[in-house]
């Protein structure tokens, strides 16, 4: 795990609950571990979200932004849905 550092930490009575649960159960062999884990997907997940915005968002509000008359209307979506639901 390389360098450790001791931080302590106050947390809602069902969140310690539940960090205690996942040591008991054997899920995680600390809550340190758990906690570490945690925070690791969290920052994937924010690595994901960052990496989507960017690759896929992105171009599209740039292209709208470039050309709006390209882009559908949020009436013209909903009744393309509605169209589609009704299917």
């Amino acid at each position: 795990m390389g360098a450790t550092r001791r931080v302590i930490l106050e947390l809602p009575e069902e969140d310690a609950a539940l960090l205690d649960k996942l040591v008991t159960s054997g899920a995680y062999p600390s809550q340190a571990r758990a906690v570490s884990e945690a925070l690791r997907l969290y920052q994937d997940g924010d690595f994901m979200l960052e990496t989507w915005l960017r690759d896929r968002v992105g171009p599209i509000v740039d292209a709208a932004r470039a050309n709006p008359t390209a882009a559908l209307s949020g009436e013209q979506v909903l009744d393309h849905l509605k169209a589609l639901h009704s299917r």
